[in-house]
Formats: C-alpha cells, sequence, structure tokens
C-alpha cells in the first residue's frame, strides 16, 4: 500500500469512521513499517542532530566572533577620521595664508 493511501486510512480512522476490517489491517501493517523504519532512524537522526547543533554553535560563535571584530574596525575607523580631521585642522592653520 502506498503511503498516501494510507495517510488517507490514517485520517479516516482519527476522524473517527469506521474502516473495514481489510482496512483495518493494512493500516496496522501501515503502522508497523513506520513503526520499524523510525525504530531504525533514533541512532543515526540522533547523532545527526548532535552534529547539526555542534556545527549551528560553531557558525553562531564565529559570526559572534566577526561581529566583535566589525565593531573593533568601525571603533578603529572612528578614531583614525577624528585623527585625520584634527591634522587637517593643524595643517590648515599652519599653511601660509596668502593675500
Amino acid at each position: 500500500m502506498t503511503d498516501e493511501k494510507a495517510l488517507r486510512l490514517h485520517d479516516r480512522f482519527v476522524l473517527g469512521e469506521t474502516l473495514t476490517d481489510e482496512e483495518s489491517v493494512r493500516l496496522e501493517a501501515w503502522y508497523a513499517s513506520q513503526d520499524a523504519v523510525e525504530a531504525s532512524e533514533p541512532a543515526s537522526a540522533g547523532t545527526e542532530t548532535v552534529d547539526l547543533k555542534s556545527r549551528l554553535r560553531s557558525s553562531l560563535e564565529q559570526v559572534a566572533e566577526a561581529a566583535r571584530q566589525i565593531q573593533r574596525t568601525m571603533t578603529e575607523n572612528d578614531s583614525l577620521r577624528r585623527e585625520i580631521a584634527g591634522l587637517r585642522l593643524e595643517l590648515s592653520q599652519q599653511a601660509p595664508r596668502s593675500a
């Protein structure tokens, strides 16, 4: 039985519709096959989840460090701009004035 047909039977069952004996047997068999698939996945799925969480945490730490570096660079740039503006002002005051 295809998953689509099984899902339709499942929906009917959940909605309280009466299934024939044959439909009930097919639905129970599908439930059993789904349980078997799920039972074979947790070991690898759990490991994959832990790995994904670890990779996500690492990526977030990298993003946070990049943000801190950007903030430091912006602060340094602001300081340099102020210094340049001060030097320009000094230079303009020292330049001989033409009459």
